[in-house]
């Protein structure tokens, strides 16, 4: 089978824009005045810097360097996407979503960076943790925070406010 490939050009500045602010960002479906700041598909589908973001967090990103007139200088790949080991590992320790209150199961989930990836976030298991699509998008949309314990992901708000905490239920 085929992998699907998007390929979405954004200049660097504008992806990392706001990146220390999310909850700032415009939210998911919006676009600026005139596209500015955006990412475009080969399509010209415009993209706002949230969106590529979120797309990116499931996708194998291949970085390309381009000169001042948008020519090619170098093109690079930097896989990191959790693997199929680690993925059995984060469905083993997390159960499912580790949003609080959710029970989707591991097969409806998604490796989520802990430490964001385009920050320096690194993918193993110390710094990823489960999240169904739907959390998966509010967790990037409203910039909420993960840590691991030794009791499984605890989320909080970025001001350090927790978000229903609540050990997930087991059969």
């Amino acid at each position: 089978m085929r992998e699907a490939r998007v390929v979405v050009t954004i200049p660097l500045r504008d992806l990392l824009a706001g990146l220390a602010d999310l909850p700032s960002l415009p939210g998911l479906g919006q676009q600026t005045d005139g596209h500015a700041g955006c990412g475009s598909t080969g399509f010209g589908q415009a993209l706002t810097p949230a969106q590529v973001r979120l797309l990116a967090c499931d996708a194998e990103i291949i970085p390309a360097t381009l000169g001042s007139n948008g020519e090619i200088l170098d093109i690079g790949r930097r896989k990191r996407l959790a693997t199929p080991g680690l993925i059995t590992y984060l469905a083993e320790r997390d159960k499912g979503c580790s949003f609080p209150g959710c029970t989707a199961p591991p097969a409806f989930c998604d490796a989520h960076h802990l430490f964001h990836w385009l920050r320096g976030g690194r993918t193993d298991a110390a710094n990823m943790a489960l999240l169904c699509r739907m959390h998966h998008t509010t967790v990037h949309r409203f910039g909420l925070v993960g840590t691991l314990t030794p009791d499984g992901v605890r989320w909080h708000r970025r001001d350090g406010t927790p978000i229903g905490n609540r050990p997930r239920a087991t059969a």
